[in-house]
């Protein structure tokens, strides 16, 4: 079953390729914890801990509050 124009669109725009404008210093520092990785594995693993460091920093903050208010 073909796809249509509206799945292919999507398609093509989740993988065209980007430019973000950062300061040099900046993207030495990214470059250095990169390492070999490719630079769009690098910032999705990047995001995603950040992510999933806010959530559990939230999870520590609220069970905290429980043991200080009991």
């Amino acid at each position: 079953m073909g796809q249509s124009p509206t799945e292919v669109k999507k398609l093509l725009v989740i993988n065209m390729a980007t430019t973000i404008t950062i300061k040099e210093d900046t993207k030495k520092v990214l470059a250095t914890l990169k390492g070999n990785k490719d630079w769009d594995s690098f910032l999705k693993e990047l995001a995603f801990e950040s992510g999933s460091l806010a959530t559990r920093r939230e999870l520590i903050r609220k069970r905290l509050e429980e043991l200080f208010v009991e």
